[in-house]
């Protein structure tokens, strides 16, 4: 297809530096950040603005999550869930679809347990899918996320479902394999 025909995160992909290194390792000084300013779900600019800076994430990234915090600050107060944000993120990151996919649940992952429930992987989805949103990309609407996750839950293999949890890494190929996630990717000509 032509240039015009190309998803805006998947070009900004292409110029953001920042991967899965430096996303982790942002929302580490923002969750700590979190705790100690916030009530342990917001951060304000300023802060997130420390965590870049210690994170030493490259300038021109920098503009481009700053664009992206204005757009997630819905309020205009000059803060945003912090999760939702770094999860945000991660559509421009650089790396390959399942690498971003990866990524955001990992990041959503506080605990770093590898495994989710279907509300917690809904929740990533929708973060990853606002920014698409934000950057005048099609979007999936929320009762094609809900029935994406539900799907892939139901159609997993046993093995990897514990307690209504599934081992989302184990789980990637089924998502991205998804005839909903199949038919958003190939928009991207």
């Amino acid at each position: 297809g032509q240039s015009g025909d190309h998803l805006a995160v998947a070009v900004l992909s292409h110029v953001v530096q920042s991967g899965r290194a430096e996303l982790m390792a942002m929302r580490r000084h923002m969750a700590d950040s979190s705790k100690r300013n916030h009530d342990g779900l917001l951060i304000s600019r300023k802060h997130f603005h420390a965590a870049e800076s210690a994170v030493t994430v490259d300038e021109s990234d920098r503009d481009i999550y700053d664009r992206l915090f204005t757009l997630f600050d819905k309020t205009g107060g000059g803060q945003v869930l912090f999760k939702d944000f770094i999860v945000g993120l991660t559509p421009i990151m650089k790396g390959s679809f399942d690498e971003r996919l990866l990524c955001a649940l990992q990041l959503y992952d506080m605990e770093g347990t590898g495994m989710m429930n279907q509300t917690d992987i809904k929740m990533v989805f929708r973060s990853m899918n606002h920014t698409a949103g934000m950057m005048g990309d099609p979007t999936l609407v929320l009762d094609q996320l809900d029935e994406l996750v539900e799907t892939v839950f139901v159609s997993i293999d046993e093995e990897l479902v514990v307690k209504g949890k599934i081992k989302y890494e184990q789980a990637i190929q089924e998502f991205r394999d998804h005839p909903i996630i199949e038919s958003y990717l190939a928009r991207d000509v």
